[in-house]
């Protein structure tokens, strides 16, 4: 069965300022669009699970099918390796194990700065307020000819 807010999708879907809007369930590695399809891609906490070379593969992904100047928002996990971070990152880690069963990677703000650049981003990462670990990255696809 699909969770809730999946087996909803329909009933938002139907909802007028959600018209124009679909949901995916596919490869974040190999996304079945055309190259420069998309205004914004937009995720959440993803990144995380993925290790290094999946993230970069996504990364890239995300660069081929937005459109030149196009916009990348998202909300993950990042440690920066100091002060209290690797052990709030840590605890996160253990926690998302035992109540998900899911395995999470540690992203650090340089590895992640490094790979949207290598992807083709133009990118900044944000700490959201004073949360631990949560951070902001926004990015733009550079414009053709970059």
């Amino acid at each position: 069965a699909l969770p809730p807010l999946i087996a909803s999708r329909a009933a938002l879907e139907a909802q007028s300022p959600l018209a124009n809007v679909a949901s995916f369930c596919t490869d974040a590695r190999a996304l079945p669009f055309a190259d420069a399809s998309f205004d914004l891609v937009e995720t959440d906490f993803l990144l995380q699970f993925l290790a290094s070379h999946d993230r970069r593969a996504v990364l890239h992904e995300w660069a081929r099918v937005l459109r030149p100047g196009g916009g990348l928002m998202t909300r993950d996990w990042v440690t920066h390796q100091r002060g209290l971070d690797p052990l709030w990152d840590a605890l996160r880690r253990a926690v998302l194990q035992t109540v998900l069963g899911a395995r999470t990677h540690v992203l650090t703000g340089d590895d992640l700065r490094r790979a949207l650049q290598e992807a083709g981003f133009r990118a900044t990462v944000l700490r959201l307020g004073r949360l631990p670990l949560i951070h902001v990255i926004a990015g733009v696809a550079h414009e053709a000819g970059e």
